[in-house]
């Protein structure tokens, strides 16, 4: 035991349990005066840091309850549950019911978009493959949606390209043609 009777070696020493931030009975560090911020110029007297004397500890604190005025309390019951409100009947929706998905949607969709980026042959095959769907969508036996709708357009895209691409190339034979018959 020390001197403070709570098992805490006393100011000046650092915790070695397990305390609360807010334990009164935490025992305390003396401060340590501040170092100087900068060395003094030479040839000056030696700067003399004040004493600061230990901090005593707070005295053991013990908690009592608060003394009860006036009558005990009573805690309410819970609340009643509310009166049923009449339930109305429900309207019917009346809705178009969902036509399904086309089956070729995302095959329409993976063609258009290697077409466009990867093998270009696979741009006219989407396109034809999208047109044909889509005409069975406005024929009401499908629902037209998304992928069905970029696969086709990027199968267009690609047609259009691929036939740009083709005309330059045949542009370029015919000129190599007529400029080595020109040669000969």
């Amino acid at each position: 035991m020390s001197e403070y009777g709570n098992g805490h070696p006393g100011p000046g020493f650092a915790p070695t349990g397990d305390y609360s931030p807010f334990d009164p009975t935490r025992p305390t560090v003396a401060q340590q005066p501040p170092a100087p911020r900068f060395s003094p110029p030479p040839g000056s007297p030696p700067v003399v840091q004040p004493q600061v004397p230990p901090q005593q500890p707070f005295p053991p604190q013990v908690a009592t309850p608060p003394p009860q005025v006036g009558p005990p309390v009573v805690m309410p019951q819970p609340y009643a549950p509310y009166p049923m409100v009449p339930v109305y009947p429900v309207m019917p929706v009346y809705s178009i019911p969902l036509q399904p998905e086309h089956p070729r949607a995302g095959a329409v969709l993976v063609l258009g978009i290697l077409g466009l980026f990867v093998f270009w042959p696979l741009g006219p095959v989407a396109w034809i493959m999208g047109r044909n769907a889509l005409k069975e969508c406005n024929a009401g036996q499908y629902r037209s949606t998304g992928p069905l709708s970029v696969g086709h357009a990027f199968g267009t895209i690609s047609t259009i390209l691929v036939s740009i691409g083709l005309a330059f190339l045949l542009i370029y034979f015919i000129g190599a043609i007529i400029l080595v018959s020109s040669f000969i």
